[in-house]
């Protein structure tokens, strides 16, 4: 299983989660989970973005708008009782 660096495709068959966290740490402490899908779609399945410096650098942060940022891959957590919440509509 790969633990950071990989394609999008390897990122989604290894059930990876791919956060991105905002440039201006400490000031804005603003982070959010990729949506892999949707990367797939726009930029390929052989796409690296872990390791990418151009990726990185296009970040642009949602709550305070800085551009750049960092990325953390990590295994999706996955309890019982979430599993439950996701298939009835919580997230």
């Amino acid at each position: 299983m790969s633990c950071s660096v990989g394609t999008i495709q390897e990122h989604i068959d290894d059930d990876m989660v791919v956060t991105a966290y905002c440039g201006r740490f400490p000031d804005c402490m603003h982070r959010e989970e990729l949506d892999l899908d949707a990367l797939k779609e726009s930029l390929g399945s052989d796409f690296m973005i872990v390791g990418n410096d151009a990726f990185t650098r296009a970040l642009r942060c949602a709550q305070c708008g800085h551009k750049g940022g960092s990325l953390i891959v990590s295994p999706r957590f996955r309890t019982d009782y979430h599993k439950r919440m996701v298939r009835n509509g919580v997230s």
